[in-house]
């Protein structure tokens, strides 16, 4: 029985290690990434040129690191565009954590879906306010707040930019049930959990309403 639980401490601990290396490595990457984007002027490229800079950048970092990436990503096997796939969306959800350049980024990419969108539909991206209260506030890649409205609609807010939302740390959920006017604007992200983009209602004006 002792034999036993001390292999499973072996493999627990194994496990754990190669899980913090592998943590450690992806953010290794992520900064060096960040750092590169962080000296491009996004307000001189279009759409595309933005993507395709991304794209030449990650692809830049990682193969700099491609040796170490193998050990935990298969990415000359047979499930190599699964890998791939899970690596880059590892890679986008630390930008998206700890790099605001690759938000800036990701916003000019969306720029491209969104750009299509309103000349089919003849529309442009919606900004709006927002009347009601504080319903909960959620914590993931970043903090979502979802609110009811006067008319008892739930709607869902992203806080992705100084907003004003500041003011209600380090526990916003300790607002539940206040009121608050949000300006907002409706727009395509990339949202690293679902791997996709989405069209979601960012947060430009966060105010509680006395």
């Amino acid at each position: 029985m002792k034999k036993n639980l001390l292999i499973l401490a072996i493999l627990l601990f194994s496990v754990s290690h190669v899980f913090a290396q592998k943590e450690a490595l992806v953010d290794t990457i992520t900064q060096k990434i960040c750092l590169e984007l962080k000296g491009v002027n996004i307000d001189k490229l279009s759409a595309d040129s933005a993507s395709n800079l991304f794209e030449k950048t990650m692809t830049k970092v990682c193969l700099e690191h491609m040796g170490s990436l193998m050990e935990y990503y298969d990415l000359m096997g047979p499930n190599a565009n699964e890998a791939g796939t899970q690596l880059g969306n590892d890679v986008a959800k630390q930008l998206m954590k700890s790099c605001p350049a690759f938000v800036d980024f990701a916003m000019k990419m969306a720029a491209t879906d969104e750009t299509s969108s309103s000349s089919s539909a003849g529309t442009e991206s919606v900004s709006s306010n927002f009347n009601g209260k504080l319903t909960k506030v959620v914590k993931g890649d970043f903090y979502r707040f979802i609110c009811t409205s006067e008319q008892g609609l739930q709607e869902t807010f992203y806080w992705l930019q100084n907003c004003g939302a500041e003011k209600l740390l380090p526990d916003p959920n300790k607002y539940v049930g206040k009121k608050v006017k949000i300006n907002f604007t409706e727009v395509s992200y990339f949202i690293p959990s679902e791997g996709n983009y989405k069209k979601i209602k960012t947060m430009t004006v966060f105010n509680l309403v006395d």
